[in-house]
């Protein structure tokens, strides 16, 4: 199966930085139909004696001196402790016997030692909500939303991530009493599959994707902290390879596609907008134009793996155009699939039977299947390997044995 294939059999499920609208759920009565949205290509997101007579006199005078001498010194120091000072001069220090500059010493160090200190708490946001009504915005006001998520991105220093652990605890682990399918329960799945990858860095595994056509098998590796991804997908009709490889500069790169069957890769330098430093609100991801147009604002995706692992690891698509409407789906238990805790979920997306497993952890989509009227499988995807935030070596591109399909000569352009 070749990339083309990919995205026809995915149909709706939007690509990152593509644009399209789709047809108002009012106007739209053919349940064949697509009514999906599709990205609306956003700017892309701490230490030392002698024996000499000497007079009475003499004597006595000398004995009066060290007595003044004496009290002097007693006077000093009873004020000195008085007010607790330990300054002292150098002609002090040198006068001083040994016994009190070791007593000095061991008093400078605890004076001086450090306090403990702890680190300041994690700064949370606090989870956003869903609104069930549609969000009327005209091309002005979808700007302005934009505009708005950039500036509060730049002033919070990047995202406020939510308190995945309290969600968990309160919803999703074992010994939990609340309902599953309340609002905030449901707000929470939704939040993490619209940002699953703000909470994970490093991924790799292996995951099948069926459609009526065939079946893919994948074997992906990303490490968003090194900017690098591979991805190798083996179908009936041959394997091919992908390699992404971030350069200093996040936002350019060189993107490798290898046809494992013809020995030929093609090279491409990427230049990525900037635009992913601002995260807009969950609520305005999905808005509807005054004429029943509907937006739907995708951040962008920065693995650079294929569309089905893309919509596992990253399903902020399949989010917007199957659990946008919560009437349509209810969280039916938890499961641990891969050693994840995930929610199982229920649903009907136009008019088809649908069932998601998601791991409430980072958000990720571990399984998803559709099956069409007479009960045939029409989508399916599910992770079968799967390992997260643990330290990986990604695959480096090696160009042995194989012919580039054209010479490459990247324009950079001068600006970059």
């Amino acid at each position: 199966m070749k990339p083309m294939d990919i995205m026809d059999a995915l149909g709706d499920v939007p690509r990152d930085l593509v644009s399209e609208c789709f047809r108002s759920p009012a106007e739209n009565t053919d349940s064949n139909k697509s009514t999906e949205p599709a990205d609306f290509a956003m700017a892309a997101v701490q230490p030392k004696h002698t024996g000499i007579t000497v007079p009475r006199f003499f004597t006595a005078a000398a004995l009066a001196a060290c007595m003044l001498f004496a009290a002097g010194v007693g006077v000093f120091l009873i004020r000195g402790n008085q007010e607790h000072e330990v300054l002292q001069s150098i002609e002090d220090s040198t006068a001083m016997p040994a016994e009190s500059n070791s007593i000095q010493t061991e008093q400078s160090v605890i004076i001086t030692e450090p306090a403990e200190t702890t680190a300041p708490p994690a700064v949370y946001a606090e989870l956003e909500l869903h609104e069930q009504e549609k969000r009327i915005c005209t091309w002005e006001e979808s700007d302005a939303l934009l505009n708005k998520a950039r500036e509060r991105y730049q002033q919070n220093g990047g995202p406020l991530l939510i308190d995945t652990e309290k969600y968990i605890a309160k919803y999703f682990a074992p010994d939990s009493d609340c309902g599953l399918n309340t609002p905030e329960a449901k707000s929470y799945i939704y939040h993490m599959m619209l940002n699953s990858i703000d909470y994970f860095s490093t991924a790799e595994g292996e995951m099948l994707y069926g459609t009526g056509s065939g079946q893919i098998d994948i074997r992906f590796q990303t490490d968003d902290t090194a900017h690098k991804s591979y991805e190798r997908e083996q179908s009936c009709e041959g394997a091919h390879e992908t390699y992404f490889i971030g350069l200093e500069d996040p936002f350019t790169s060189f993107l490798y596609n290898v046809n494992l069957t013809e020995k030929t890769f093609t090279q491409n330098y990427c230049t990525v907008d900037s635009g992913n430093d601002f995260i807009m609100s969950d609520n305005d991801r999905r808005i509807y134009q005054p004429d029943g147009t509907g937006l739907a604002f995708n951040r962008m995706d920065g693995m650079n793996l294929g569309i089905p692992s893309s919509c596992c690891l990253f399903p902020q698509s399949i989010a917007m155009s199957r659990l946008d409407d919560f009437d349509l789906w209810h969280i039916t238990g938890t499961e641990t699939v891969l050693g994840r805790n995930c929610a199982a979920i229920e649903g009907i997306h136009s008019g088809n039977p649908i069932s998601l497993l998601v791991d409430v952890g980072t958000g990720i989509l571990i399984k998803y299947e559709e099956r069409n009227a007479d009960g045939l499988q029409t989508d399916y995807s599910e992770v079968t390997a799967l390992t997260v935030d643990e330290p990986i070596s990604v695959r480096e591109f090696d160009p042995t044995g194989l012919t580039p399909e054209e010479p490459f000569a990247p324009q950079i352009p001068e600006n970059e």
